[in-house]
């Protein structure tokens, strides 16, 4: 049943107005996420207001007009993007309705084409809208609990920072700085004696001051932050700022102010995209192919040179109010030996920053150091970190596929094919045994490095596998621009319409969108994991259905609803339908149902109601239900 709106325009003040801009809401402002916030592999565009349910009046930030509205059952739900008359636009969504021209509106278009999901472009003379006029409710369309998100643009269509714009919210909490990283670049610089980064947990002094313990470093390093911005009810939000000092001048500074849709995936490589483990580390160094706005705040690359003279640097943190919180960082300038666990003897290959970094172990120290080879008859040293740790930074200048194999005569036989994609360089194929991986110029940040295996025995599946499965290595890989994976298939199913490329992705298998060439299905990808090609057969399943067979309808709009689910490709299409009239259905992803919009009256008298749904295989799952609507 569409909500009940009240048609008017109301004055500023009666909407909790920021500066020239109407707040979205009638609540208290509270935020639950912020601009610029981490998510995974990019950035928020705007920021997330707390609604407390469902339902709650939705405001125009100003004088303009309805230039878009979506509808979908993912991302941003219900949506609109205002049109202002300055030039900037604001978008409301996860709505639960819009006011009612705009829903009948929308009603319209959902019939005409018999689909649920629509993105429409409109005119300037088909919704004008007044400063203050109620918009929509708002929801949980989409994904997420209930709760509004706002933005908004400037012309370019560019994410601004509403703060800039003269909205405002509560927030007396400085930021909240839990660790301190600090990464030598390359074999530059050290830390702690070694190539690896160290995160410094932060800890509060008797005189209310914040510290880290002593590091010793030496060469060129950077800097980093865990940081956090407490906010109103709990909710942990992110940074205006960022800045690295040294003797109170500024080396380097990220700020959110705005971001870019062509670039905001650069989050991947804003937070250190391989020291997870330990912590989501904002950088304070711009890593290569990182082109986001807030790393053009400052001319320097943030890479720091430690001098003799160097005896303390403070990362500050400061929030979109302006409370800051500073953290020093006592150095202890030179060299000194890495602390280095016994674990006998053991060679070991990961991703740190843009190189691919081999380390050698050794239970005693070795006569010589150990040598990588690339070609045959090409031998390169790795470089001591201790008496038994020995490590070595392969980063090639070229694209291709590279044999690396590690010799001395103490540690056991190690070689290991790896696909090398360097940033700028033309399209690439390469081939990781089976499993080809094609990249182009703008897949990698600095350099990709990617392996690739065969898994005996991959994660749990319930459908038949129709490939072997391969483990595409590293899993904390950061790619901007898609890769394209191609895998061979078992003979005799190729082009199957029902077979597609799965990932797993932590308990779960995922469907990737997939093309087939010959015997040999293709993806394409920014994550890498474990892939397998298996083939759906069964339908989707439909459970939990309201109305009962037989029921006697009380009204023209009786509930009509369903659980569905889907154990293989997912659910791709569904539909409701009163006899031949095709109803208005939402599909909720995140509760697996379908419900009826009941937006109009059901002709009277007897009346079959089918549900159908269609996965992504093509597999059609139809229950129906025959009622009696009154007269």
């Amino acid at each position: 049943m569409q909500l009940l709106f009240t048609i008017a325009v109301i004055v500023a003040g009666a909407t909790n107005s920021a500066g020239e801009y109407v707040w979205p809401l009638s609540l208290e402002p509270q935020l639950t996420s912020s601009f610029a916030e981490y998510r995974p592999g990019r950035f928020h565009a705007g920021i997330d207001l707390r609604t407390a349910g469902v339902g709650r009046d939705v405001f125009a930030a100003g004088d303009g007009y309805i230039s878009r509205v979506r509808c979908s059952p993912y991302g941003y739900g219900k949506a609109i993007y205002l049109q202002l008359a300055d030039g900037n636009v604001a978008i409301y969504a996860h709505l639960s309705d819009y006011f009612p021209a705009l829903t009948d509106f929308v009603h319209q278009q959902q019939r005409q084409r018999e689909r649920y999901a629509i993105d429409i472009q409109l005119k300037p003379s088909q919704f004008p809208i007044q400063r203050g006029q109620l918009l929509a409710k708002s929801g949980q369309t989409g994904i997420g609990a209930p709760h509004l998100h706002f933005e908004m643009r400037d012309a370019a269509h560019e994410p601004v920072n509403p703060r800039l714009l003269g909205y405002n919210w509560p927030d007396s909490a400085p930021p909240r700085i839990k660790q301190i990283l600090i990464a030598p670049r390359g074999l530059d610089g050290r830390v702690n004696g070694d190539i690896l980064p160290v995160a410094l947990p932060v800890a509060k002094t008797e005189s209310g001051a914040f510290r880290t313990k002593p590091v010793h470093a030496s060469g060129i390093v950077g800097f980093g932050a865990e940081v956090t911005d407490p906010g109103s009810g709990g909710y942990n939000l992110g940074i205006h700022q960022l800045r690295l000092l040294k003797e109170g001048n500024e080396v380097f500074r990220v700020q959110h102010d705005r971001l870019s849709y062509t670039n905001h995936r650069n989050g991947a490589v804003s937070y250190h995209p391989h020291m997870h483990h330990k912590g989501r580390f904002l950088l304070l160094w711009r890593w290569p192919g990182n082109r986001c706005h807030s790393y053009r705040q400052h001319k320097g690359n943030g890479w720091l040179t430690v001098t003799p003279d160097t005896t303390e640097l403070v990362v500050e943190a400061v929030d979109f109010y302006g409370n800051t919180t500073q953290v020093t960082v006592p150095i202890i300038t030179g060299t000194t030996a890495p602390t280095i666990s016994s674990k006998g003897r053991a060679i070991e290959m990961d991703v740190m920053g843009p190189e691919l970094m081999l380390s050698a172990r050794f239970a005693t120290p070795p006569s010589a150091a150990p040598t990588l080879q690339v070609i045959p008859g090409q031998e390169v040293p790795f470089t001591a970190m201790g008496n038994s740790l020995y490590r070595h930074l392969f980063r090639p200048k070229k694209s291709g596929l590279y044999s690396l194999s590690v010799v001395h005569e103490d540690l056991p036989a190690y070689q290991r094919d790896v696909a090398v994609f360097v940033q700028g360089q033309p399209i690439r194929t390469l081939s990781l045994g089976d499993l080809e991986v094609t990249a182009g110029p703008d897949a990698p940040y600095g350099a990709l490095f990617l392996r690739a295996w065969k898994v005996d025995s991959p994660p749990s599946h319930t459908m038949p596998a129709r490939s072997a499965a391969y483990q595409l290595w590293p899993g904390d890989a950061p790619i901007f621009d898609p890769v394209t994976l191609s895998i061979p298939l078992d003979p005799g199913v190729a082009g199957k319409r029902n077979i597609h490329v799965y990932r797993h992705r932590g308990k779960y298998w995922s469907r990737e969108d997939t093309t087939f060439e010959g015997n040999r299905a293709k993806i394409k990808t920014r994550t890498a994991g474990i892939f397998l090609a298996m083939e759906d057969n069964a339908a989707p399943t439909i459970t939990a259905v309201s109305p009962s067979e037989g029921y006697q309808a009380q009204s023209e709009r009786p509930i009509l609803r369903a659980n569905v689910t889907d154990s293989g490709s997912g659910i791709a299409g569904y539909r409701i339908t009163c006899g031949d009239r095709w109803l208005i259905a939402a599909y909720d992803p995140e509760h697996n149902q379908i419900a009826w919009e009941r937006d109009e009256d059901l002709p009277a008298g007897p009346q079959t109601i089918s549900f159908t749904l269609t996965d992504a295989a093509g597999n059609t799952k139809v229950l129906r239900r025959n009622i009696v609507i009154p007269e």
